[in-house]
């Protein structure tokens, strides 16, 4: 080969070495912020979670207040606890609560429905009932009736039945197995689900749940035996003595009917209970009296004067009486 194909060569091959060196500079010159990019980790913010805690020490039995509970934020969910303030302002501990302790249902009272439905000053009595002296079955809670007593003639009670309104417009918390039970905190959450789709925990389903109204095998309507009652508490011994003493038999009250003052219910000493007692003798009616002609009354003597009785002297003469009546008129 000649010298000067040689000289042509090497310059061809420079020439390409200049050309695949550019190339790769520009190559790893591109490549290198991708590399950086995929090397650097990328700041991700962790996830949190709400807790209530004492915010300071809680006495038993004490109402819990805004100040007593604060709401702080946890790297994870627990179970059993709350993550709102509302639903636990109002509820009273049944033990004592440390600061920053985590507050769980099981720091609070468990109360029945039937707890929670009397209004201050009531109780809630157990009546029997069948058929017949309860509407027919056909009382629900929360309707009102009255209380009706029949008193059969007895030593006790007099010679003549009687009966009486005892205690009217009373409110029915349960009959039977049907229990009126309002959750107002599932209702107050329900008529916020349009504010935020977030799920919370209200205290209801944390809270353990009380023994169901609906369980099977209980009776209820026509089959009931017991309707509790929301009496006044100065009332319940009246209650318990009328159903000991005569018969009750509950009246319905209806929807649209004035509602008595529970606090003022009319007893049977009270003037405008009057007008709900009957006795037998009134319900039968009076006789009625036989009176004689006025021409059948004898005239009477204006100055006729009543006939005297004659005196008797009593005359001893051995073992012989005699009576000798002395005539004193004039």
């Amino acid at each position: 080969m000649s010298s000067s194909a040689l000289r042509i060569m090497a310059v061809l091959l420079a020439v390409g070495a200049a050309v695949l060196g550019y190339i790769g500079y520009q190559a790893s010159h591109d490549a290198r912020p991708i590399e950086n990019a995929l090397i650097e980790p990328s700041e991700v913010e962790p996830e949190t979670y709400p807790l209530v805690i004492a915010a300071k020490d809680i006495p038993a039995e004490k109402k819990i207040t805004a100040e007593d509970i604060k709401l702080i934020m946890v790297d994870k969910p627990i179970g059993e606890s709350f993550t709102e303030l509302e639903p636990l302002i109002g509820l009273t501990s049944r033990m004592a609560i440390s600061t920053d302790d985590m507050i769980l249902p099981a720091h609070f009272h468990s109360f029945s429905a039937v707890t929670d439905n009397l209004h201050p000053g009531e109780r809630a009595i157990a009546v029997k009932v069948d058929e017949v002296t309860g509407v027919g079955g056909f009382i629900e809670p929360g309707d009102k009736v009255d209380v009706l007593l029949f008193l059969p003639a007895g030593q006790e009670t007099g010679k003549e039945s009687s009966a009486q309104l005892l205690l009217p417009a009373l409110r029915v918390i349960a009959y039977g197995n049907q229990l009126a039970e309002l959750d107002q905190q599932q209702i107050r959450q329900k008529s916020r689900a349009y504010l935020s789709a977030a799920k919370t925990n209200p205290i209801s389903e944390l809270l353990p749940e009380n023994e169901s109204a609906e369980n099977q095998g209980d009776p209820s309507g026509k089959q009931s035996k017991t309707a509790v009652l929301a009496v006044n508490q100065s009332l319940a011994s009246t209650l318990l003595l009328a159903e000991s003493t005569g018969r009750i038999r509950l009246a319905l009250a209806g929807a649209g009917g004035e509602v008595s003052n529970t606090e003022n219910l009319p007893n049977q000493a009270s003037a405008e209970n009057q007008n709900y007692f009957i006795s037998l003798e009134a319900l039968k009616g009076k006789p009625v009296e036989s009176v004689a002609p006025i021409s059948n009354v004898a005239p009477l003597s204006i100055n006729s004067s009543p006939k005297r009785m004659p005196a008797q002297v009593t005359v001893h003469r051995g073992s012989q009486q005699t009576i000798i009546n002395i005539d004193q008129e004039k």
